[in-house]
């Protein structure tokens, strides 16, 4: 049973030129309550920085650069900034948390992942050799059973013709978070097959 209840806070700015829209910036970032105050504290702090960060960028860089593109073709193209995050496991010691931030520059979306495991006792980050066996015998398990379920073709994914070859070799125990059934293990997107947003994710279940 979790200690810890998750909000969603947003940001949007929305930045013009003579009127037309050319940027549309919407950020959701968690806020977190609970008993524990102090690290509470601590994650809300961390994801609104990196909300306000990527906001900062927006402002500074993102669209002053639309603008400049925008003066040298004559031409304004509407882009978007999004930042969106979900809970992929969440138990009273342990909380897994995933973020994408999306740029979308009227033609292309770009979408960037970042995962955070977290030990939510003292609110440190859980690397893979404190949450679970890392082993040269369990590494090679796992990069087996992903092979074989590149094999298999699972997620209904086209994976590339080398795409085991891949994955075994990009293959890193700090690269995980937890779900409900089990670690899951992931890769960069374009890693194994081709694609705009997904990022592969292989699920080990859970032993004993």
């Amino acid at each position: 049973m979790s200690l810890i209840k998750l909000m969603s806070s947003e940001t949007k700015e929305n930045f013009s030129d003579e009127g037309k829209e050319i940027l549309s910036v919407n950020l959701k970032y968690p806020v977190f309550e609970g008993e524990n105050e102090e690290v509470c504290s601590k994650l809300s702090d961390f994801y609104a920085s990196a909300a306000g960060e990527y906001a900062k960028y927006c402002k500074n860089k993102l669209a002053p650069g639309i603008l400049k593109k925008a003066e040298r073709d004559k031409h304004i193209q509407k882009n978007g900034a999004s930042m969106n995050w979900y809970v992929s496991f969440l138990n009273e010691n342990i909380l897994s948390l995933i973020t994408d931030i999306s740029y979308f520059n009227g033609k292309q979306k770009n979408t960037s992942r970042y995962v955070q495991n977290w030990n939510l006792n003292d609110c440190s980050p859980l690397y893979a050799k404190n949450a679970f066996l890392v082993t040269r015998e369990t590494k090679e398990l796992y990069i087996s059973e992903i092979c074989s379920k590149i094999l298999n073709g699972e997620g209904g994914f086209k994976y590339y013709a080398n795409a085991e070859k891949i994955a075994r070799r990009h293959f890193s125990f700090e690269k995980y978070y937890f779900t409900v059934k089990g670690i899951a293990f992931y890769y960069d997107k374009n890693l194994l097959f081709e694609t705009d947003s997904v990022y592969p994710a292989f699920v080990m279940p859970y032993s004993g």
